[in-house]
């Protein structure tokens, strides 16, 4: 007796179950085909949830490796950022400080608080102070992204810094603001 029933679920065929009986023949009668046939529904339908759950295993470890990397990446920079002698910033469209590095905070004498409640305008030397809201303003209405210029800013000691700044605007993306990086180097 040789039986043969695919295994279908929702019109898709998930494999075959093919039994054979060598000792008698006739074995697979009308009710145990029922049976089967019942049992080949419920063993595509274990099929399939069994290839759901590897694909969903293999999707996990696929995110968990790359949540690994980015976070190894986001250690790199930050590292990069922290011990670099040059001042970095992130700074808003509107000029305010998002964040602020070590060597920034020792150049201007601000604490990273303190940077984040003013704009690169306000510490900006005043005669250099209009041409720091016009960048601002060009970069964000994106008639120039990049910048590299020599201007002055006031420590929080009330001296004057000479400084090199390159800044490119990042605009907005997905969900993530638009946003200014600032290298500065005194």
């Amino acid at each position: 007796s040789i039986l043969c029933l695919p295994l279908v679920k929702q019109a898709k065929l998930m494999g075959v179950l093919y039994l054979e009986n060598s000792l008698v023949s006739g074995v697979f009668t009308t009710r145990r085909l029922a049976m089967l046939e019942l049992l080949a529904s419920q063993a595509a339908i274990s099929l399939d949830h069994a290839r759901l759950y590897a694909d969903l295993i293999q999707e996990n470890n696929d995110r968990r490796k790359a949540e690994e990397a980015l976070r190894a990446s986001e250690e790199r920079w930050s590292m990069l950022a922290e011990n670099s002698s040059a001042g970095i910033a992130l700074t808003a469209p509107n000029g305010r400080f998002i964040a602020a590095n070590l060597a920034l905070q020792e150049m201007l004498g601000y604490t990273e608080y303190e940077l984040q409640e003013r704009t690169i305008s306000e510490i900006s030397y005043d005669e250099d102070r209009a041409a720091t809201v016009a960048r601002l303003a060009d970069a964000e209405q994106g008639q120039r992204r990049v910048y590299r210029l020599e201007k002055r800013y006031l420590r929080k000691d009330g001296k004057v810094m000479w400084a090199d700044v390159s800044s490119v605007f990042v605009p907005a993306s997905g969900s993530a603001s638009a946003f200014f990086s600032v290298v500065i180097v005194d």
